[in-house]
């Protein structure tokens, strides 16, 4: 935190780490060395690309499927292997639309 290559995620509990936050700012190290979009607020914005650990619920409604709640994961077409997904290990309820979950045990692409 104190190199500037994080943010406090108040939201979440991240209020212990404002200080340091606060400390990279002022001196302008990591990403406060320019300009930036939180990413809290990147996606809120309805254009935003998915990204990994992006909400999965209403909010992001026909971008990521429920069968993956821990990452984000488009529901199909096209059919996605785990080779196109940049996700390893997640956990996988059923329907499994791409089938990422080879062995049936609830984790996806874990080989």
């Amino acid at each position: 935190m104190e190199q500037g290559w994080a943010l406090a995620y108040v939201e979440y509990g991240g209020s212990v780490y404002l200080e340091a936050q606060r400390q990279a700012q002022a001196a302008k190290r990591g990403v406060w060395q320019g300009s930036f979009q939180a990413p809290w607020e990147y996606r809120k914005s309805p254009g935003a690309v998915p990204s990994a650990g992006s909400y999965s619920g209403t909010g992001k409604a026909g971008r990521c499927h429920p069968a993956y709640p821990t990452v984000c994961i488009p529901p199909p077409p096209p059919d996605l292997d785990c080779k196109d997904i940049p996700y390893k290990g997640f956990k996988v309820l059923p329907p499994d639309p791409h089938r990422l979950d080879r062995d049936g045990d609830g984790i996806g692409c874990e080989r």
